[in-house]
């Protein structure tokens, strides 16, 4: 599957090889797990221009023509450029105990915002949360299913800010990149 909620912006495209596997998948953080645990042996970016590709399924359009040639043996060197590090931009909360200033990496489609502030580091139970100027009280939750502002450990290990029957990107006018604060109360 893919993962890409930045499909069609100006985010590349990713090749890298890690302990003899190769991968290939878009640059929104979906490497960084891996990458932070084991060393890659090469990471590129593949030249989408040579590729015809609509701005809606690079994942088709790019990527599984990537994997297809990777898995028939074809060589795949004409179609990468320069060596790359995946992780620019992408820096993530170890630890987030007091208080913590986050960002947005994306929403997806229930309008959950998912930060850059891993699960397993996150120790606060209730929350003030800042977010474009606006504020709420936030608990933490192990799902979904309570009303109001949530802090659920998401299934990609990190914290994403839910609103139970509701959506959170609307209530905060959630963007990728923005700034979220988060005080423990």
């Amino acid at each position: 599957g893919v993962v890409d909620p930045g499909v069609g912006t100006r985010r590349r495209i990713l090749f890298a090889e890690v302990e003899g596997k190769r991968l290939v998948g878009p640059d929104n953080g979906l490497f960084y797990p891996i990458l932070k645990e084991r060393k890659a042996t090469f990471i590129k970016a593949v030249d989408t221009s040579k590729f015809s590709s609509s701005y809606t399924f690079q994942g088709r359009d790019v990527m599984a023509r990537v994997a297809a040639r990777l898995a028939s043996g074809i060589p795949v060197d004409g179609f990468l450029v320069s060596r790359v590090s995946p992780l620019r931009g992408w820096s993530f909360i170890r630890s987030c105990r007091g208080s913590c200033e986050a960002k947005v990496l994306y929403v997806d489609v229930f309008g959950n915002i998912i930060t850059n502030i891993w699960s397993d580091a996150f120790r606060i139970g209730k929350a003030k949360i800042r977010l474009n100027g606006r504020e709420a009280e936030a608990v933490l939750s192990k799902n979904y299913s309570k009303e109001g502002v949530l802090l659920v450990p998401g299934g990609y290990g990190l914290i994403e800010i839910s609103i139970g029957k509701g959506s959170a990107e609307k209530r905060f006018g959630a963007k990728i990149g923005s700034v979220v604060t988060i005080e423990k109360i």
